[in-house]
Order: structure tokens, then C-alpha cells, then sequence
């Protein structure tokens, strides 16, 4: 699993899969595309997963390990930059060259930086899916400042054929919305959502460094002091219960990466008379529930039903036949109950 959508998961819920703040865009379903090129330190080349082309693509970038270099000596070259241009290639016969391909954007760095680095491609990809331009993959040219290329032994990037690098291997994230409106995660603000707000520069270093990681939710004192004969009371009625749904034992975990069980909660008990507020019943939850007691023996009208009220987001990491998948389901995790 790529690196970036592990630290994203862990950024975007709790151990649990329990969504938590805004994800980065607003985005409902993030895909990671590989590189099928197991071999090329300039040319990439991305399957487009069918599920993108009836997104709304909200923002897309290419990220791209580079490697630390084996001499650690250093010189005085070592504080000057380097300048990485990305392209979109127009023709197979163009995959190992700049000319002729489409200008994509470009990136300064340092010599001797090595790590990360992300580059903005969301004008690319709406070039392929909505424009469909051929897609023919990436080609990326590094140049010092003069102009002059650099040798591909001076910087070298991580590839998948690598040992032990599949988590640093070059992929293509894509941030799309698959559904109107807003993803109703929790309203929590969190450095994540923020920094993506403002656009915070570092963003992307932030969330490799494990800086945004949802930190583990603690419970109130008073749930625990909670008297054991106020939860025995409680519990004669419509209250929520543990569900806890295990993936291996549906057969699903080999497509689910995390969670690998999730708490979707149940709601279950009969539904007091008369309704208190505390269920916050509808008018007609009230009626149909002040009638069946008046008429117990009715065919027709039944009780009240014991129903979730309140949801809660969950997000899932998974892959799919060409890419991997961070994704968030509304209306997954029962927060609270009602009578219906």
C-alpha cells in the first residue's frame, strides 16, 4: 500500500475507521494510481481507474520518492537547486523526451533534498477523463538552473521493482466527489482540514510525517461513572449496542486494508410509552405510538420502532482492480437511537 494513503487514513479516522474532520478537498472517494513502469526513472505510466471518469475531479497530484544518495559528501554544490519539470506525453514515440509533450508544471528543490515530492497535476488529469486526450503517461526532466540536464545516476527515484519500496513507489492521487453536497464527517476542525484550507505549502510534507494523525478519543468521566441501575434502566429500552462487524469473516479482507473491523453499532429494545424527548421522536412517532397503546390489538397499526437517528462517517482503505481506494461512507456508524 502506498505510503501516502496510510498516513492519509490514519490523518482522516481513528483505528476504528471513525471518520474525523473534513478530507482534503471534500473529497468522498481518493484514488491512488500506480506506476505500471517498473523500470523508467523519467517516464510513468498510470491505468485511469473507470470509477474516475464519472467523478468530479477535485484536485490530483504526482508524487515521486527521491532517494538519498549513497556518498554522504558533501560540497559546495550541495547547496544549490534543482529544477524538475513535468510533462504529459502526446505520443508513445515521445515517452523518453520533454519535446513535443504538453508542459504540466515544475518544482525547485534542493541538491541534496531528498524525500517526497509532490507535484500538482489536476490540469492533466482533466485533460485525460474529461477531454479525453490519450493518455500516454508522464515524463518528468531535471534540469539545474542553467538549463542543463541532470544525469539520471544524480538523482534517482523509488520504484516499485526496488526491494522493499512498494510503499515508496510513484503513484498519482486523485481527490474526487462522487456525491452533491458536503462530506458529513465529524464537525471537528482538525490541522489536517485546515491546512488544506489554507493551503498550507507543507500540506503534503505534514501528512508523510505522520503530523495530522487523529489522535486516540477519549471518553468523558461521567460515561464511566455512570450508576450501574441507570444502565439497567436505560437498557430496557431502545438504547445502541456494540455491532462489530469483522471483514475476514465476509470474506473481505483481501480487497480491505484498514480497518480490519469496524463498531457499526446496532439499535435494538422496545420503545417507551410515553415517548420522552430524549429520543427526539417525530410528531407522527408520538401519534402512532400514543394510538398503538390505545389499541394494542390493532391488525393494522404496530409500535413504534427502535431505528439509528444520529450517523457517524467511515472511512475505509481498500484497493480495487487498478488502484487503491481511501473512501468515505455517510451513515455507516450509529451515533444515537430514536423510536420511528
Amino acid at each position: 500500500t502506498p505510503d501516502y494513503f496510510i498516513k492519509l487514513y490514519k490523518s482522516l479516522s481513528r483505528s476504528n475507521g471513525e471518520g474525523v474532520g473534513t478530507p482534503p478537498y471534500n473529497a468522498d472517494a481518493i484514488f491512488g494510481l500506480m506506476d505500471n513502469e517498473k523500470y523508467s526513472q523519467r517516464y510513468y505510466k498510470f491505468g485511469i481507474d473507470e470509477t474516475i471518469n464519472q467523478s468530479t475531479i477535485k484536485s490530483s497530484e504526482f508524487h515521486i520518492y527521491r532517494l538519498p544518495r549513497k556518498s554522504k559528501a558533501r560540497n559546495k554544490r550541495d547547496a544549490g537547486h534543482l529544477i524538475i519539470k513535468l510533462y504529459l506525453v502526446t505520443s508513445p514515440a515521445r515517452k523518453n523526451t520533454s519535446y513535443g509533450n504538453l508542459y504540466v508544471g515544475s518544482q525547485m528543490v534542493f541538491i541534496s533534498q531528498y524525500g517526497w515530492i509532490v507535484l500538482n497535476l489536476t490540469d492533466a488529469m482533466s485533460k485525460w477523463v474529461k477531454e479525453k486526450i490519450p493518455n500516454y503517461g508522464l515524463y518528468i526532466s531535471i534540469q539545474n538552473k542553467d538549463a542543463s540536464l541532470v544525469s539520471q545516476s544524480t538523482v534517482i527515484f523509488a520504484q516499485k521493482s526496488m526491494r522493499h519500496m512498494k510503499r515508496l513507489q510513484p503513484i498519482i492521487s486523485i481527490y474526487t466527489r462522487q456525491k452533491i453536497g458536503t462530506v458529513n464527517q465529524d464537525s471537528e476542525e482538525t490541522d489536517l482540514s485546515k491546512a488544506f484550507e489554507n493551503m498550507d505549502p507543507r500540506r503534503y510534507q505534514k501528512i508523510y510525517n505522520g503530523e495530522f494523525y487523529v489522535p486516540p478519543k477519549r471518553f468523558r468521566r461521567s460515561d464511566s461513572s455512570e450508576t450501574k441501575d441507570k444502565v439497567i434502566t436505560r437498557r430496557k429500552y431502545c438504547s445502541l449496542y456494540p455491532m462489530q462487524v469483522f471483514f475476514d469473516k465476509m470474506g473481505w479482507d483481501q480487497w480491505i486494508v484498514a480497518p480490519h473491523s469496524f463498531n457499526a453499532g446496532i439499535c435494538t429494545g422496545p420503545c417507551p410509552f410515553p415517548l420522552g424527548q430524549s429520543y427526539q421522536p417525530t410528531n407522527h412517532a408520538i401519534v402512532q405510538n400514543i394510538w398503538y397503546n390505545l389499541n394494542p390489538n390493532n391488525d393494522i397499526i404496530g409500535p413504534v420502532c427502535c431505528v439509528p437517528h444520529e450517523f457517524k462517517t467511515f472511512v475505509i482503505l481498500l484497493f480495487n482492480e487498478q488502484a487503491v481506494v481511501l473512501k468515505s461512507y455517510e451513515d455507516m456508524i450509529a451515533k444515537s437511537c430514536t423510536c420511528r
